[in-house]
């Protein structure tokens, strides 16, 4: 991502840290934020550049406690394969949850189809759907992990007030 001349211009490093360079963040940005805090103080002293800590966030116009909750969604998990069976969804199934998944890209292939209970929940739906869980499941990549960058599903889901199961 090449800086905006002529004005103030600033990099948000919000996702996917390994695949930032140091060339890209020194391209002349007036500030440069990382999501994950473990990343941004690791490479500020690796690259002998300021990277501020700034946290993503959630809109709490559509995510917030007052959202009239959606009934009956039990153990909850929006989101896609990623081509993979992720761990969380496998744990929830092992438990025995009462286990509801939205999400395309094959989810047939990595749990019973009783589980998958669409292909997709459209995004104005999605805070009732964490307010009325009895769980939300979260999990992030390993990159994102291992660097600190918090899924901003964490964020979404608890302003709606829902309890979140997560990966560390």
């Amino acid at each position: 991502v090449e800086p905006i001349t002529g004005g103030v211009s600033m990099l948000w490093i919000i996702s996917h840290p390994e695949l930032v360079t140091a060339h890209e963040v020194r391209s002349g940005y007036d500030t440069v934020y990382a999501a994950g805090g473990v990343w941004a103080e690791r490479m500020s002293r690796q690259w002998d550049l300021p990277i501020v800590t700034l946290l993503q966030a959630t809109d709490a116009t559509r995510f917030h406690p007052d959202v009239t909750p959606a009934e009956g969604n039990g153990v909850l998990f929006v989101g896609r394969t990623r081509g993979i069976a992720r761990p969380i969804v496998l744990d929830a199934v092992a438990a025995g949850a009462d286990l509801q998944v939205h999400g395309d890209d094959g989810w047939e292939n990595f749990i019973d189809p009783k589980f998958v209970k669409s292909s997709g929940l459209p995004n104005e739906q999605v805070p009732a759907a964490y307010a009325g869980a009895d769980i939300v499941l979260n999990d992030h990549w390993r990159e994102m992990a291992d660097n600190g960058f918090l899924s901003n599903r964490l964020f979404d889901a608890a302003a709606t007030g829902a309890r979140i199961v997560s990966d560390h």
